[in-house]
């Protein structure tokens, strides 16, 4: 898959269908827009931004369900040709009709256009389904916005997901992306309180800008060069250890009977099961005792 980061310098000469969105997640929703791109028969593009448009808009984080190099991972697991990534920055400005003509036309060649059934366009986002069919009709592309997808009642969104996810439900948040939500951050280097416990993990950073999981024990599968073994994850602040005060949110993920160095390394843990909620001890040997008991609950819902 071919990823381009900038629209400025690029003319695609071969006719394309276009999926438009941010695609956070890349859920059963941003799924199906992709997959109608794709078998439209064209070169499929699907078009997208580095930072959400409301980061820009509003000059604060919108938290992220994955990083970009997630999104681009899921994207060319669906077959797509080109990731174009725009500069929100850049054309926000755009009317409608000159996003149709500069970006969707001019540079991308489109010859047919999918988006979600909530998609908007154009300055302050004015546009929406109505007028990129009417622009379609104007400029020779076919259009085609996608029903909502709903998972037991509840219409799968980027927003529903990280509520489930700040809750705990982790479990149904799976089932609207399709597939086990993921940190993949590098392994840093940490207190290693749990190698003197008997039960060493590798640290991740949480970034401010992506979601945080309900703080707690999770039970987890690691990826190592393509093999996924069990684990058990603590998302928090650690407060038996560290002070209440940190702002420091870490993932410790310890794998048994695994021992191999892997600072350094950029390393994607999968969450599948919530076993409890952060808890803090009044001593290091209950924390161990508890980390054993984590270990084993963890190890039930191997997959």
């Amino acid at each position: 898959m071919e990823i381009i980061r900038s629209c400025q310098n690029i003319k695609i000469t071969e006719p394309s269908a276009v999926a438009l969105g941010f695609f956070d997640g890349v859920h059963l929703g941003h799924i199906e827009v992709i997959k109608a791109a794709k078998d439209f028969g064209l070169k499929t593009i699907v078009l997208s931004f580095e930072q959400h448009p409301g980061e820009v808009l509003k000059s604060k984080n919108v938290l992220r369900l994955m990083t970009n190099e997630q999104k681009e991972q899921a994207c060319e697991e669906l077959g797509v040709d080109i990731l174009v990534y725009l500069d929100f920055a850049k054309i926000k400005q755009l009317t409608p009709e000159q996003f149709v003509t500069k970006i969707l036309k001019d540079k991308l060649n489109a010859k047919a256009v999918f988006c979600g059934f909530n998609y908007k366009f154009g300055k302050s986002a004015i546009a929406g389904k109505k007028e990129l069919e009417d622009f379609g009709k104007q400029y020779d592309f076919k259009v085609k916005s996608l029903n909502q997808v709903s998972v037991n009642g509840a219409i799968v969104s980027s927003t529903l997901i990280r509520t489930l996810i700040e809750c705990g439900e982790i479990e149904k948040a799976n089932a609207l992306l399709s597939r086990p939500f993921s940190i993949k951050f590098e392994v840093i280097h940490g207190r290693e309180l749990g190698r003197t416990l008997g039960t060493p993990t590798i640290n991740q950073y949480m970034p401010v800008w992506f979601i945080k999981p309900r703080f707690g024990v999770y039970a987890t599968m690691v990826n190592i060069d393509g093999k996924k073994l069990p684990a058990v994850t603590n998302v928090g602040k650690n407060p038996t250890i560290v002070s209440s005060n940190s702002e420091t949110i870490l993932a410790e993920t310890h794998i048994p009977n695994f021992n191999q160095d892997l600072y350094g390394k950029v390393i994607s843990v999968e969450f599948m099961h919530f076993i409890r909620d952060e808890m803090k001890f009044d001593s290091i040997e209950e924390l161990k005792v508890q980390i054993y008991k984590d270990v084993e609950k963890a190890l039930e819902f191997r997959v």
